[in-house]
């Protein structure tokens, strides 16, 4: 598996395993059709940035949040709650990958034409000995 599939699917399986985040749907692509609210955990975008022994990865990890509140107090608890979920992800993956630095960078909420969007933005590094 991918260093970018194996980040996205732990982030889903945090976000789906968590019970204050039972009302969120979560996927790892956008949806055909889907009732809000949900989330949308991107496939990362990672640059290769190998050394003598080592795989590394570096790049940004996204997750879109869709919301048709009328206002986005609930979207904003959300988005809260996944962010801090998000940057507390266990540094070992699957395949041997392990998260050497995972930072929030930016998160934003705007409003759309039929509720509200939010995307938070991670920074991360990954490695895993080479073999």
């Amino acid at each position: 598996m991918s260093a970018g599939a194996v980040l996205q699917a732990a982030v889903v399986a945090d976000l789906l395993e968590t019970d204050a985040l039972k009302m969120l749907t979560v996927f790892d692509a956008p949806p055909v059709r889907a009732t809000m609210p949900y989330a949308i955990v991107e496939d990362p975008v990672l640059e290769q940035v190998d050394a003598a022994g080592v795989s590394g990865r570096v790049g940004v990890l996204a997750i879109t949040f869709r919301d048709d509140g009328e206002r986005p107090l609930a979207l904003r608890g959300t988005m809260a709650l996944a962010e801090d979920l998000v940057s507390g992800l266990s540094a070992d993956l699957p395949d041997g990958w392990r998260i050497g630095g995972l930072r929030l960078q930016r998160s934003k909420l705007t409003r759309a034409k039929d509720g509200w969007i939010g995307r938070s933005e991670w920074s991360v590094r990954m490695f895993r000995l080479a073999s």
